[in-house]
């Protein structure tokens, strides 16, 4: 069976596309940790940010992002992006928005102040291009902050599903060297760069996958599982996802996640 591998398909960054714009109704009731990652960024975003600047949210989701941003500063001009159709006509609600590809931003170069990006950059193809388009739309001096996950995130899920077969059934997510080497290969001068460990907790398998698979994040890597798992499978998996269960019989799942701070020199 095929090793792990973080490479993405054009044909699974399409399903992922799809998963997401298939999500959007429902997105904002599950996506808990995606609100605190994407509320704690804000708080370090918001003092980066000069009077009446121009803004890209990049993977702006439903537009709550936009929609915090507007109510601390209601001067800021807003521009939401996301490869999900029905994520941009939500996201539209709230201030201009834009379907599009990270890897391919329909914008003129140096027009934007600052983009920010809250849990996109895992579900890109091609980072280095991602890093480069971001630095292509940024005005000298301005600033990227984003946040990311890493490959500790879902390690229990992960260690559960090698007690069941060989295949990759979780995401493969980008170490914190890869995305340095983005950044800097980009061009652009990175002012911070830290990881945090988030824990969640859920009372049973289903509500974990539910957590996971409901809001479209939905494994994307090459070396995935085809077709559909069996019940006997599934049995086994909650067998050893049990092995983690904690003192108050509760499943964890961890994200490791990466935030960057950078800016164009």
């Amino acid at each position: 069976m095929p090793a792990e591998n973080r490479q993405l398909q054009p044909a699974a960054t399409q399903q992922a596309q799809k998963r997401f714009g298939a999500a959007a109704l429902r997105y904002d009731s599950i996506a808990r940790l995606q609100h605190d990652v994407r509320r704690d960024l804000l708080n370090r975003f918001l003092p980066q940010l000069p009077t009446q600047a121009r803004v890209l949210d990049l993977g702006c989701g439903t537009g709550r992002g936009a929609q915090q941003l507007l109510q601390a500063r209601p001067d800021l001009s807003l521009c939401n992006l996301d490869f999900a159709l029905p994520m941009v006509r939500r996201a539209a609600e709230v201030a201009p928005a834009v379907n599009a590809r990270a890897e391919a931003l329909p914008f003129q170069a140096g027009c934007f102040d600052a983009v920010y990006s809250s849990l996109v950059l895992q579900w890109c193809a091609d980072l280095p291009r991602v890093m480069a388009e971001c630095l292509r739309v940024l005005r000298p001096g301005g600033c990227l902050m984003l946040a990311t996950l890493g490959p500790g995130s879902l390690q229990e899920l992960r260690t559960a599903w090698r007690a069941v077969d060989n295949w990759q059934h979780v995401h493969v997510f980008l170490p914190v060297t890869e995305l340095a080497a983005a950044l800097d290969g980009a061009g652009l001068r990175t002012v911070n760069l830290w990881q945090e460990t988030r824990l969640r907790h859920y009372p049973s398998l289903p509500a974990v996958l539910r957590s996971i698979r409901g809001i479209g994040a939905a494994n994307s890597s090459a070396g995935r599982r085809p077709g559909l798992m069996g019940r006997q499978a599934l049995i086994r998996l909650e067998q050893a996802y049990a092995a983690c269960r904690d003192a108050n019989d509760q499943l964890p799942v961890t994200y490791e996640v990466i935030f960057a701070e950078v800016h164009k020199p």
